[in-house]
């Protein structure tokens, strides 16, 4: 079943799926600012690479937690 992005919600707004583009290039936006030092390739590899942890289930608070943890310890 393809994702319907006419049917957003409360579920839907507060995930980050890795393996869609569109949410991981916006969630990668909104970390430039705080990064202006880091790519926007390397912002968003730090996002895949947090999404990617089991215990966070692709929440959006802790996989940006996490995403902003990696980048300030590259």
């Amino acid at each position: 079943m393809s994702d319907n992005k006419h049917l957003r919600g409360q579920p839907d707004r507060s995930k980050i799926s890795g393996t869609e583009r569109y949410e991981v290039d916006y969630a990668a936006r909104v970390l430039v600012p705080e990064f202006p030092n880091k790519t926007h390739q390397l912002i968003a590899k730090a996002i895949v690479a947090s999404t990617k942890v089991p215990q966070f289930h692709n929440n959006r608070e802790m996989v940006m937690n996490s995403a902003r943890l990696k980048l300030r310890n590259s």
